[in-house]
This record gives C-alpha cells, structure tokens and sequence, in this order.
C-alpha cells in the first residue's frame, strides 16, 4: 500500500508502530544510557510507556505517541518522537538545577 492510498488514520497508525519497533530495538542502548547517569529505567506495556527515576527526577514517555513528561507535570508535556529528543531533554533536567522540570528543594 502506498503512503497516498492510506486513510490519516491509517497513516498515523503506521507511524506509530514503525516508533514503536525503533525504539524498542534501542531499549539496550537506553537502558546502558540510563544506568551511566544514576537513572533506573523500567519499560512498561509492552514499549509503550517508558519510566526513567532517579531521587528527584521522574520521566515517563510514550514512544509511540512521541510524548514526554518530567515530574508528572501532565500540563506541560514535550513533543519527544526520538530517542535522541529525549535523550537531550532529559541531560537538561539533570543538568539543571532551577529548571521547571527538575525544581530541586523547595524555597520557603
């Protein structure tokens, strides 16, 4: 089937599985990535969600759907459709102290 004989939906699908399948081919690499930066990683739902944690940072991603959320600040997700997009998003948050994503303590 050519790409101009699928429905949107159709297409979107298809675009979705083929993230999928990448994305779980890198999960070695990630999980390597991960652990090199003092992140725990857990892949849930057979790829679909992706649950990076250290003590002070939470990550989850949905490759499939190309969304990331820092600190389960659900309001403010990023576009992350590749690995290399989350990879960058979350070496900011480590990174940086005062960033939204990674408040650090609480000023009272």
């Amino acid at each position: 089937m050519r790409h101009t004989d699928r429905t949107p939906k159709e297409f979107q699908r298809t675009r979705r599985e083929r993230r999928l399948e990448r994305t779980l081919d890198l999960e070695a690499q990630v999980t390597r990535w991960a652990a090199q930066r003092g992140l725990t990683l857990r892949v849930r739902n057979g790829g679909h969600h992706w649950l990076f944690q250290k003590p002070g940072l939470a990550a989850e991603w949905w490759p499939s759907s190309a969304k990331l959320v820092l600190n389960r600040d659900y309001l403010r997700d990023r576009h992350a459709p590749h690995w290399p997009h989350v990879a960058a998003l979350l070496e900011n948050a480590l990174t940086t102290p005062s960033c939204p994503s990674n408040p650090g303590p609480s000023e009272v």
